[in-house]
């Protein structure tokens, strides 16, 4: 007579639907195995219920039951398993890593910004943060942001950066406009993705203008130059010059600079020592000062 051993008819069943989920998760992909996170506690039912049903369908007066121990401990394993998954999808840590797994790297455009400087607007102040920004000098009157910027993104998911107001603040207060670059998204811990931006903005060379860095690279391509340009806290700035432009360049730097066009001298301000560089182009009419950096990069080329 054959002996029934409580645990095979649970581990028959748990082969069953795992099976059929791993069978319907090749056509409908992983997210068909979601349902196994609130199908597994139905494994415990069906090894108690079987348990009851032994013990009830026993003809002896003191009926002894018996396990079948591997099949039990398979049953055991696939309970830990869906527990151990369910810690992880409420915690988030599930998401998280299949978010890892099937995101790539990709590179997309900037949505462009476009404005008419009204004749009212003398002044332009650039807060990149601590951003990397690239500014040019235009002889129009409008004023152009563009450029890219490179994520980590899911497949299907949107790109964190698809309209103008995701990545740029624009505000005009009397004569002056305001322009600030946010933070792009990042996402900290274990399983990090980070957005960065290359951003270009094209100012006419006939306004006045203000960038204002955070300990970050700031390159400057001024190839025209019709009023004061000033930048100030940015830690690398790179500047590139036409020759022929009439303009005067004065850099305060924490650091003596190691060029062959400034001449550098010793200056004390109220908080510590300072070096001053100055280099003329032309008649100096018009200032491009840079305050507050560490390393400047000057570079002449032609007209």
């Amino acid at each position: 007579m054959r002996t029934w051993r409580v645990g095979t008819f649970s581990m028959g069943v748990s082969l069953v639907a795992l099976g059929l989920f791993l069978g319907i998760s090749q056509f409908k992909g992983w997210e068909a195995l979601q349902p196994f996170l609130l199908w597994w506690p139905f494994i415990l039912i069906v090894l108690g219920a079987e348990v009851l049903v032994y013990l009830f369908v026993s003809k002896q007066e003191h009926p002894r039951i018996k396990y079948d121990v591997l099949s039990i401990f398979f049953v055991g394993v696939l309970g830990t398993v869906g527990i151990a998954l369910t810690v992880l999808v409420s915690t988030g840590v599930l998401q998280e890593v299949r978010t890892v797994v099937s995101a790539t790297e990709k590179s997309f455009a900037l949505p462009e910004v476009s404005e008419n400087l009204a004749s009212e607007i003398e002044r332009v102040v650039v807060e990149t943060g601590n951003q990397y920004v690239q500014v040019e000098t235009t002889t129009g009157e409008q004023l152009h942001i563009f450029g890219a910027y490179r994520t980590t993104i899911e497949a299907g998911k949107v790109p964190p950066i698809v309209k103008k107001e995701d990545y740029v603040v624009k505000n005009v207060v009397g004569d002056t406009m305001y322009i600030q670059f946010k933070v792009p998204e990042q996402k900290t811990g274990p399983f990090s993705i980070h957005t960065v931006m290359t951003p270009t903005i094209a100012i006419p060379d006939s306004v006045t203008l203000e960038v204002r860095g955070r300990h970050n690279l700031v390159k400057l391509n001024v190839q025209t130059l019709k009023n004061n340009w000033t930048v100030k806290g940015a830690e690398y700035v790179e500047l590139y010059v036409n020759e022929k432009n009439d303009l005067e360049l004065i850099t305060h730097s924490h650091y003596e600079q190691d060029s062959a066009y400034f001449e550098w001298e010793k200056v004390s301000n109220e908080n510590d020592d300072a070096f001053k560089g100055v280099y003329k182009l032309g008649e100096g009419t018009y200032q491009l000062s840079i305050l507050e950096s560490s390393s400047v990069a000057l570079n002449i080329g032609e007209g």
